[in-house]
């Protein structure tokens, strides 16, 4: 797979993510998220205020009609400061030649 198809398929999956969630003591909150492409890898970020504090144990993130297209557990201990949490995918090729 060329480098071009690799970067169409990040284009894809960078539409997919829209919208952020964190589960943070027991409660999910919306928290917004922004992404940022380059060729064949996608970093998205939620960020989260300073005003929420406690620990975190999910990231979620949603796709326009409201589908969860991410979640992972995490273990985090959030502070009272702006915090920025990172995800970061990149498409690569595994299948062999012919």
């Amino acid at each position: 797979m060329t480098e071009y198809a690799l970067g169409r398929h990040a284009d894809l999956l960078a539409s997919l993510f829209v919208s952020a969630e964190v589960k943070i003591d027991g409660v999910i909150k919306p928290m917004t998220l922004t992404k940022v492409q380059d060729g064949a890898q996608v970093r998205v970020f939620i960020n989260i205020p300073a005003a929420e504090v406690g620990r975190i144990t999910r990231r979620i993130v949603k796709d326009e009609t409201g589908q969860v297209v991410w979640d992972d557990p995490v273990d985090i201990v959030k502070p009272e400061r702006d915090m920025t949490l990172e995800i970061r995918v990149e498409m690569t090729w595994k299948g062999g030649t012919p």
